[in-house]
């Protein structure tokens, strides 16, 4: 499996990028199972989710351009799924692109000395437009230099911008990183939900968040039940027995 998911003891719920033969490149089926891992977790009685990957080369390289996920915008919390609930990201190594964003959704990260965040897409000739939220998480000017000049942040200067909450002594993060997912999971739930809500909302969004937005609506009405019954009944000449699905 591309995304392995496994529910902790204590209430954390891991989501781990799985394709180290592939420094974790994110293509359309992984993105797909990301989608599914995020509604597992908002489904879940955990409490707060980390994410992880395997590997010790890098966190992911971002998009696979072999096959480049059209709708990553559906990989991404909060967009192409509601998640309520605190995540913490665990990073090392080149942190590129489309798993950057990821880390931009987070609610904490937690990295390696090796962390380098990297957004080469202006010379790749291509963006979803996501990573603009970087510029209301960060000082403008800092945010556009990443963006423009396409050159990596290693974690020392992220941290400096807060691009990520802290740096392990450890070249594998994810101890520590978990100890931050269980101490946010023994607080009281309710109050996690209606900080990170509340956070959410005080947040600008770019025109790509909410073109994501729009299109989750539009998605799952074009891949709808209803839809489907529909058309069938237009061809079949009859009234749809629509059931909201």
């Amino acid at each position: 499996m591309k995304v392995e998911t496994t529910h902790h003891d204590g209430g954390v719920f891991e989501i781990k990028l799985n394709r180290p033969d592939k420094i974790n490149a994110i293509d359309t089926e992984m993105a797909e199972s990301l989608h599914d891992a995020w509604a597992e977790y908002e489904a879940s009685d955990a409490r707060c989710a980390l994410v992880t990957a395997a590997g010790n080369k890098s966190f992911s390289v971002g998009a696979d351009l072999n096959d480049e996920p059209v709708e990553l915008w559906r990989a991404i919390p909060g967009l192409g799924v509601t998640v309520t609930k605190p995540f913490v990201v665990a990073t090392f190594g080149y942190v590129v692109g489309g798993a950057y964003v990821l880390t931009v959704y987070a609610d904490m990260v937690v990295g390696a000395k090796s962390t380098t965040f990297y957004y080469p897409e202006a010379q790749v000739g291509f963006t979803g437009g996501l990573v603009a939220g970087t510029a209301v998480r960060i000082p403008q000017k800092i945010a556009s230099e990443f963006m423009l000049m396409c050159e990596p942040f290693p974690a020392e200067r992220a941290l400096q911008y807060g691009m990520m909450n802290r740096i392990t002594e450890d070249d594998d993060p994810r101890d520590e990183a978990m100890e931050v997912a269980l101490k946010i999971a023994s607080n009281a739930p309710k109050v996690n939900v209606a900080i990170k809500s509340f956070v959410d909302q005080i947040v600008p969004s770019s025109a790509s968040h909410d073109y994501a937005l729009t299109r989750k609506v539009l998605w799952d009405i074009q891949n709808s039940a209803d839809k489907a019954e529909g058309i069938q009944a237009f061809k079949e000449k009859r009234t749809p027995k629509f059931t909201g699905e």
